[in-house]
């Protein structure tokens, strides 16, 4: 994918006032390029000019948003912190403004190692939320990581001017101001620990270990630092996970792949290396999938047949790596629904029913779980048992939102195969309600409402 020409396209559409076609623009960007600033600083944007005089209420907010809100709290709990993104923009979109989804956005942007996505989700937090302490001394903390030392300053002044007796704050800009007047070369007015290091070297050191890299130059010579590093500390875990997260900056996943694989070796007992490199193996397929799939849009046929082809794998791919994660943390109930959901696309159907009969124990992702196992037993043929999972999980989702427009197509589904075709229209009606281009459901309310005004009795009571 061409980044900079889908960006242009999609900041051309935000002018013209299509925020609906921006976002989704943008969006398809971020799939590609989670770590892509500009892509996520104009999906904000839209965002909020699409909402501008009509800003949603937190209530209506919560309920057009409560998949996404139990979908981010599984996500958390097993740690897949880029679908933690996704998931996190799911919400977003109809309360962009939303401190505590843009404060998580921020931590999972930390947990991956993209600090410029999470300076941006804190900066937006502070920007709409000015009294969120919490949000100006993150954002103040990455400011002075990156070694950008005034913004970090101010961004603890803010802090302070929010609550000056904040111990953290005031600790921070005792800090910074050291470090000022160690760059301006005044070793003897500074005050922080850091004048305990040798020379400005051992600092510049210190800083370059915690720098966040950007150009593809810097990432290249990081590389190198970090590969020299490793000849005098092959086994050294830390460096070995630095070195990955370089190589998967710079777009190398296979070699990614291979570093972590090498320190998983090291460190078989690390669930955090095991979820790491599980998720760059699932990673690397879908950009192949990605790859594959825009050469089919240009009519290479062989590149459908690829992408499909793919697409089982990754499947696959996840179907091990759950799997692996629930045999380590066999209570964590968001591990299992997420295993359950890879094995339901497996079709692996009884299996999948297990799983999510563990996964609605957990109040959290209750709704989305029952929602699945219906679907599971909608695969099956088990309809009855599948309308009742659907309608237990609508109480917890509502009305709104993606989830709720399909357990309604599927419960539309459910009736028509029984022959009711009065209950099946009502069902559909609801979704056509909603998106009239979701799926075939106009096809199906024109087709079955003939059928009824034809008198075709129905066959359920």
């Amino acid at each position: 994918m061409d980044t900079d020409k889908h960006i242009q396209r999609a900041e051309a559409e935000a002018k013209r006032r299509n925020f609906d076609y921006a976002i989704n623009l943008y969006r398809e960007i971020l799939n590609v390029r989670p770590d892509l600033v500009r892509a996520r600083e104009g999906l904000r944007a839209a965002e909020i000019r699409r909402l501008e005089g009509k800003d949603p209420s937190a209530w209506m907010a919560k309920m057009k948003g409560a998949p996404a809100l139990s979908k981010i709290a599984m996500l958390r709990t097993t740690k897949q912190w880029e679908k933690v993104l996704g998931a996190c923009e799911d919400y977003l979109v109809h309360d962009p403004k939303n401190g505590a989804v843009n404060t998580q956005l921020g931590e999972a942007a930390i947990a991956l190692g993209d600090h410029a996505t999470a300076l941006f989700a804190y900066r937006t937090v502070a920007q709409w939320n000015a009294s969120d302490i919490a949000a100006w001394k993150s954002a103040g903390t990455i400011h002075a990581n990156r070694g950008e030392i005034p913004e970090a300053l101010e961004c603890f002044e803010k802090a302070l001017a929010i609550d000056p007796k904040d111990p953290e704050a005031q600790k921070a800009r005792k800090n910074l101001a050291a470090e000022s007047a160690l760059r301006a070369g005044r070793f003897d007015s500074a005050t922080s620990s850091r004048d305990l290091a040798r020379d400005k070297g051992e600092i510049k050191r210190l800083q370059d270990e915690k720098k966040i890299v950007r150009s593809q130059e810097d990432v290249e010579g990081a590389i190198k630092d970090t590969e020299a590093a490793l000849q005098g500390a092959p086994h050294d875990v830390d460096l070995l996970q630095r070195l990955a997260d370089l190589y998967r900056q710079h777009g190398n996943l296979k070699e990614a792949i291979e570093v972590l694989a090498e320190a998983n070796a090291i460190a078989p007992d690390s669930y955090d290396l095991l979820v790491k490199l599980g998720d760059l193996r699932i990673r690397e397929i879908e950009e192949r999938v990605r790859d594959a799939r825009e050469r089919a849009s240009a009519g290479d046929e062989a590149a459908f047949r690829e992408a499909g082809d793919l697409e089982r794998q990754k499947v696959e791919r996840q179907i091990e790596e759950f799997g692996k994660r629930c045999s380590a943390h066999p209570t964590d109930l968001g591990l299992r629904f997420e295993y359950g959901d890879a094995l339901l696309r497996g079709g692996r159907v009884d299996e999948s029913i297990a799983e999510f009969q563990q996964a609605v124990r957990d109040p959290r992702g209750k709704s989305e779980a029952l929602a699945m196992l219906g679907f599971a037993f909608f695969k099956k043929g088990l309809l009855d048992l599948a309308e009742k999972q659907f309608r237990a999980a609508l109480e917890g989702i509502g009305e709104d939102g993606a989830r709720a427009k399909e357990i309604h197509y599927a419960m539309g589904a459910i009736h028509e195969r029984r022959g009711s075709i009065d209950r099946a229209l009502e069902e559909y009606g609801k979704v056509y309600e909603k998106e009239i281009g979701y799926k075939d459901v106009s096809e199906k309310v024109e087709s079955l409402g003939r059928r009824l005004s034809e008198g075709n009795p129905s066959k359920e009571s």
